[in-house]
C-alpha cells in the first residue's frame, strides 16, 4: 500500500524516466519537492524504484553543496597568483634546471654551460615547480583546498564531507502498479 505522496512520486518518476540530482543545489534540495528522500527510500525498499549510486562526492562542510573545485595556493602566503615553471634535464651533464620561458627559449645549460640547440634530444622535461607571483616563492606543490561555488568558502579536502549521490528509476514492478491503478 502506497501513501498519497509515494504514489505521486512514483507517477512523477514514471514521466521522468530517470531522476538525477541537481548538483548545483545543496544536498537537501538535490531533488524536486515531489521526491522526498523518505518516499524514494520507501519506494526503493518496496522494489518499485531502483536506486543507483552515481558518485561518492565531497560536499562543502559549510553549506553541503557539491559545487567544489580544487584550488591551489602558495604554501608560504596562501595567495592564488601561481605560475607553473617547467624543470628540464640536460642529459649529458645530468643538470636539472628551471625554464620559466619554456624549453624553446633555453640556449645554454646553466650547469655545464654548453650550448643547446632548440630541437636538441639532449634536453627533456623533468617535471615542474610552481612560482608565487605575490611572495616570489618557488615550491614543488601548491596547497590544495576546495573552493565552494555556493557559499564561497575555502576548506581543506579532508574537511569536506563525502556523501553518496543516487539516481532513481522506476522498475517494471512500479510501472505495473501504476498501470493497475489507472
Amino acid at each position: 500500500m502506497l501513501t498519497t505522496q509515494e504514489y505521486r512520486a512514483l507517477d512523477a518518476l514514471s514521466d521522468l524516466g530517470v531522476l538525477v540530482p541537481d548538483l548545483k543545489k545543496t544536498a537537501a534540495d538535490f531533488y524536486p519537492v515531489t521526491f522526498r528522500p523518505q518516499d524514494l527510500d520507501s519506494l526503493t525498499a518496496k522494489g518499485l524504484v531502483a536506486r543507483k549510486a552515481m558518485m561518492f562526492a565531497p560536499a562543502c562542510p559549510n553549506c553541503t553543496a557539491l559545487m567544489l573545485t580544487p584550488n591551489g595556493s602558495c604554501p608560504t602566503c596562501r595567495e592564488h597568483s601561481l605560475t607553473t615553471i617547467p624543470l628540464l634535464h640536460h642529459i649529458p651533464c645530468a643538470g636539472i634546471f628551471d625554464a620559466p620561458e619554456g624549453i624553446e627559449q633555453v640556449e645554454q645549460c646553466p650547469k655545464c654551460r654548453s650550448q643547446i640547440q632548440p630541437d636538441s634530444e639532449l634536453l627533456e622535461t623533468a617535471g615542474e615547480m610552481h612560482y608565487c607571483q605575490t611572495c616570489e616563492t618557488r615550491f614543488p606543490d601548491p596547497v590544495i583546498s576546495m573552493y565552494c561555488h555556493q557559499c564561497k568558502n575555502h576548506c581543506p579536502l579532508h574537511d569536506a564531507r563525502f556523501s553518496q549521490v543516487h539516481s532513481y528509476a522506476i522498475t517494471e514492478a512500479g510501472k505495473n502498479l501504476l498501470k493497475r491503478s489507472t
